[in-house]
């Protein structure tokens, strides 16, 4: 019984950390997700827009990787407006620090 309380006393000592955006993954992640599940894909990538879409893609994901957090939802907005569809969206998750949220959108 000891040990337990012992083992209470510690947590309000632990220091939890809010996930990090790796948005070079998260871009990939949307990029790979839209290729294989949306249905218009193959309607807005086609012989005529597959060059500039693909270089788009590539020249994207080059600055997601050194992208940080506050900026990472621009990116992908950039490469989801290619589509020019109002059905695909991104958006904050609702548990974000509104801190991060406020950075993002004063820049």
């Amino acid at each position: 019984m000891k040990k337990i309380f012992y083992l209470l006393l510690l947590f309000p000592f632990y220091n939890l950390q809010a996930q990090n955006c790796n948005c070079g993954d998260n871009f990939s992640f949307m990029v790979q997700h839209i290729k294989k599940n949306y249905v218009g894909y193959a309607d807005k990538v086609n012989q005529k827009t597959q060059k500039r879409f693909e270089y788009l893609t590539d020249s994207l994901q080059k600055v997601a990787v050194t992208t940080g957090s506050n900026k990472c939802i621009a990116v992908c907005r950039e490469w989801l407006s290619f589509f020019k569809d109002g059905y695909m969206n991104i958006s904050f998750n609702e548990s974000s620090p509104k801190d991060e949220i406020r950075d993002f959108f004063s820049t």
